[in-house]
């Protein structure tokens, strides 16, 4: 919903960027939602990576 209230404010107030990128329209509500699931598929694979095993703490059963 916040990404779709970013996108229609873009076409009524006019943004001047800093770079030639940023003052396209929906940039910035494109820029959250990768920035989002870049954060979502990191925390998978962190998860993947870090996972301990089921049996960890009763290793010696």
């Amino acid at each position: 919903m916040l990404l779709l209230l970013t996108l229609v404010s873009n076409l009524i107030v006019h943004i001047h960027g800093y770079f030639d990128f940023d003052g396209l329209i929906g940039f910035y509500a494109a820029f959250g939602f990768i920035s989002c699931l870049a954060m979502v598929v990191v925390a998978k694979i962190l998860g993947l990576l870090l996972k301990k095993p089921e049996n960890y703490y009763n290793a010696d059963e």
